[in-house]
């Protein structure tokens, strides 16, 4: 008896994923692990990273490639990487550069952000910072490290005296036991209530609690080594988009003084950061070119990708 065969009987063809976003680093690690190329391009990238994990203090990188070029990809298995997930062994065995670096024992905290899913008027400062304290939840570490989740923290130190927290109560009209879920449910309205009720109390804001930029990002490095973690690398996705996105040149100048301060930073502490663009930082918006020029500075390294390198 004559039996047809079909291609599918000679040749299997693994399912490919055409898409990848940033969070697949964590919700797929074996898949994302397995399925990354080294390329001689991106071996190249790659030990320059590896190289640069092995000292003591930071490096900014710019990730830049058109669409499709492979940049969720290459963070994503990053991503993994270090947050030495399943599946991973992969790129340490195929790689000396990652192999060196997981041999010292050295421990980072990834702090993966993909630009795409904020609003344009959100704060890159705010963004960064609770991505930070959401990758150290991940690893059941729990911080407050957000001038809003500092002053929540506070807020709800006070209203341990049971006066304060049955006029708070009053105030929110709710029951003094569900103050928790109140403010833990809806934060801005919970600070908003706050502020004004320590205002009828004659209580004074605590001035810790108000912060300049590069204080916040120190206390943040501070948490983190506190934590046992030798440093942050944060891989940040979608930034020319997001730049772009930004609604007039004062945000966008906020933002870019935010890189710049985070450039500033990797110069001398163990902060590491990959963000990637589909094309070059000049090109993202109007930044003033006194801050251009700082961002370069502190950003000499540009790992380049293109749709050549997808195999």
């Amino acid at each position: 008896m004559n039996r047809q065969f079909c291609i599918g009987d000679l040749v299997d063809v693994p399912p490919v994923q055409t898409v990848i976003s940033l969070e697949d680093g964590r919700g797929h690690s074996r898949a994302i692990s397995g399925s990354f190329v080294f390329t001689p391009e991106v071996a190249g990238h790659v030990m320059v990273l590896a190289d640069a994990l092995q000292r003591e203090s930071g490096q900014g990188f710019f990730l830049q490639g058109d669409f499709g070029s492979g940049k969720s990809h290459f963070l994503a298995s990053l991503t993994a990487w270090l947050a030495d997930l399943p599946g991973i062994e992969v790129l340490t065995d195929r790689h000396q550069g990652l192999s060196r670096v997981k041999k010292a024992g050295r421990k980072f905290l990834p702090v993966d952000v993909s630009l795409i899913k904020y609003r344009a008027t959100t704060l890159l400062e705010k963004i960064l910072v609770e991505a930070v304290e959401s990758s150290l939840a991940s690893v059941g570490i729990i911080r407050q490290l957000t001038p809003l989740s500092a002053f929540l923290n506070y807020f709800k130190n006070l209203l341990q005296d049971e006066s304060l927290a049955s006029a708070f109560a009053r105030q929110v009209n709710l029951p003094a036991g569900s103050i928790d879920t109140f403010i833990r449910q809806d934060p801005r309205r919970g600070y908003t209530e706050g502020v004004r009720f320590m205002k009828r109390q004659g209580i004074e804001m605590p001035e810790a609690l108000v912060e300049e930029r590069h204080e916040t990002f120190d206390r943040v490095l501070r948490t983190v080594r506190g934590a046992g973690f030798d440093g942050i690398v944060f891989l940040i996705d979608e930034l020319s988009e997001f730049f772009r996105s930004k609604p007039d040149s004062r945000s966008l100048s906020e933002d870019a003084r935010t890189l710049q301060l985070l450039g500033e930073l990797a110069q001398r502490a163990p902060v590491w950061i990959i963000a990637a663009l589909q094309e070059s930082i000049e090109r993202t918006g109007d930044i003033a070119q006194a801050t251009l020029r700082k961002i370069k500075d502190r950003f000499p390294v540009k790992f380049v990708l293109s749709t050549l390198h997808i195999q």
